[in-house]
């Protein structure tokens, strides 16, 4: 948090939301993804940021709208998934999670982390059980499961 004293920089921000998100603070990793939507509200990895919030809270169709404008992002892919998966759609949650782990991570190392951190992040809570999400993850098996609370579980106000 005190970097961002000095470099208020949007991705600093956004780097902020992800840490108080995976501690379970959505209020607080809002309030740094709506910081990182002032500074620059028309960056297209800002707005699909905010619109996993979006979906988490509600404005699924807002999220959705923000997903279809920006599928070409490959960087923004993980977070495209989410935010089709708590919209319920499945095929493309599981599209965007493939192309994420094979087509934007080059390194195995990095893709086995990667699908760890999905095995366990909220915004895939509704694929966390079906055989294709499990198998798109298998590089996951035999790690830590670390439970988290749902995102719809708290509430989140966006400004």
């Amino acid at each position: 948090e005190q970097s961002v004293e000095v470099y208020p920089l949007a991705l600093a921000y956004r780097n902020l939301a992800v840490y108080w998100n995976s501690e379970g603070d959505l209020a607080r990793g809002n309030d740094y993804t709506q910081k990182a939507l002032a500074l620059d509200p028309k960056d297209p990895y800002n707005l699909v940021f905010a619109a996993v919030f979006m979906a988490a809270s509600g404005h699924g169709d807002e999220a959705l709208k923000i997903a279809r404008a920006n599928v070409k992002l490959l960087p923004a892919s993980y977070n495209l998934a989410a935010i089709y998966a708590q919209n319920g759609q499945r095929e493309k949650a599981l599209a965007f999670l493939k192309r994420h782990f094979f087509q934007y991570e080059r390194y195995q190392a990095v893709r086995a982390k990667e699908m760890m951190e999905a095995r366990v992040d909220a915004v895939f809570d509704s694929l966390r059980e079906d055989p294709a999400f499990v198998a798109l993850t298998r590089d996951a098996d035999g790690r830590l499961r670390m439970p988290m609370k749902p995102m719809s579980s708290q509430p989140v106000t966006n400004k």
